[in-house]
């Protein structure tokens, strides 16, 4: 999961033992043939150990086949080679905060910021680059620089940027803009036909773990720091069922296809078919863009209540979680959302994950009534599914008895 780093650009030139074995390395990887990827790397590098690419791409196909370790190690080497290797600082820093090492993860994690995309974005904000001096009677934006789970997830320090004294801005996603107003610590959020408030000092929401020296054990993680409002929160009220009659259950299976490795994270709609004989639940689609289209074609024995029409963004998705007993989701922001307002949350991840999830565990430091359901087997959704069935069975039997 780190080809979206991958690029010759903004690095020294090492000398190559093999140009055309160098791009058959590449393509091995982007094929997702990580194991014959790496084998040929090592080939390469035997032949001339300076050669960088060959260290890159070893790195990464490591990394898509879960040794984090071997990963950054072999980040490492390339940058021992050429020190200024953006996108391997870039990709030892993921590799690092998989294993944990949150101090050394988000220093490199920060080289993001000179690949040109990004150094553009940078410049697009007047004021100063905050640099973790105090902020007693200072406003400060704060930016979402990239996906709309990063920013859920991200904005919670927000609350604590806001308790050191300052008053906080937030630029976001237009989608983001309604929720985020109710972040705690918030005051403002940016919108485009509004005056921008004054301010001197900007960050991106991302840079703060960083400045603010969080390491698994320091994890803000007091949820819910997002709540819907009020008016949200009634309007979906009256479109599921009544709290208490049966077990209401948010579903998303598709990761956002726009986005990188949507195919690693999404799974086949039919695969949910075995939960439609559990009894004593009710399955609503919280799914959005083209997936949300596969509800259409629902395979036999699975019944979908539909209402995704009516969510024009995340503050309605937000209200409609709120009115729900358990959300399931693949690794997408409405994980993020849902966990974020302490909803109980089940995410569905592929055997390699995301950094933020780790390498092993059902649960996550970041959320507290997240718990996680890992591939065993790479590309095993059924088992995954399995397991969910099997857990909700628990759940409906304990609600039912409940009940009667």
């Amino acid at each position: 999961m780190m080809l979206k780093w991958l690029s010759n650009s903004n690095r020294g030139e090492a000398p190559s033992a093999s140009p055309e074995k160098g791009r058959d390395t590449l393509y091995l990887h982007s094929e997702g043939r990580h194991e014959e990827a790496a084998a040929a790397c090592r080939e390469l590098i035997a032949l001339n150990p300076l050669d960088v690419r060959a260290h890159e791409v070893l790195g990464c196909a490591l990394a898509s086949l879960g040794d984090a370790a071997g990963a950054a190690t072999a980040f490492g080497s390339a940058l021992r080679i050429d020190p200024a290797f953006v996108h391997a600082h870039c990709n030892r820093g993921l590799s690092l905060l998989s294993l944990g090492d949150y101090a050394g993860g988000w220093e490199e994690f920060e080289w993001r910021w000179k690949r040109p995309e990004l150094q553009t974005l940078r410049n697009m904000f007047p004021g100063s680059w905050w640099d973790g001096s105090d902020l007693s009677g200072r406003t400060i934006l704060l930016f979402a620089e990239q996906g709309f789970g990063d920013a859920i997830q991200f904005v919670r320090y927000a609350s604590i940027v806001s308790k050191a004294g300052a008053r906080v801005v937030v630029d976001c996603h237009p989608p983001l803009k309604a929720l985020l107003r109710q972040v705690r610590g918030v005051t403002h959020v940016l919108e485009d036909d509004a005056e921008i408030p004054r301010y001197k000092l900007y960050c991106p929401l991302m840079s703060l773990p960083r400045l603010l020296a969080t390491r698994p054990d320091s994890i803000p993680a007091d949820v819910p720091y997002i709540t819907p409002t009020k008016d949200c929160v009634d309007h979906w009220r009256g479109k599921v069922a009544p709290a208490g009659e049966t077990m209401r259950i948010g579903l998303v299976w598709a990761s956002n296809p726009a986005t990188g490795y949507a195919w690693h994270k999404s799974v086949p709609l039919e695969l949910f078919a075995p939960l439609g004989s559990i009894d004593g639940l009710r399955l609503y689609s919280l799914q959005t863009g083209l997936p949300a289209e596969h509800v259409a074609q629902l395979p036999p024995g699975l019944q979908l209540i539909d209402l995704s029409d009516g969510l024009r963004d995340f503050s309605d998705t937000a209200g409609f979680i709120s009115n729900l007993d358990l959300v399931i989701s693949v690794d997408t922001a409405v994980a993020h959302l849902a966990a974020a307002m302490g909803k109980t949350t089940w995410t569905l991840l592929p055997k390699v994950a995301d950094w933020r999830w780790g390498a092993q565990g059902d649960a996550t430091l970041w959320y507290p009534t997240m718990r996680l359901f890992r591939q065993q087997i790479a590309g095993d959704w059924s088992g995954v599914i399995a397991r969910v069935g099997a857990q909700l069975r628990v759940l409906a039997d304990g609600d039912r008895a409940r009940r009667d």
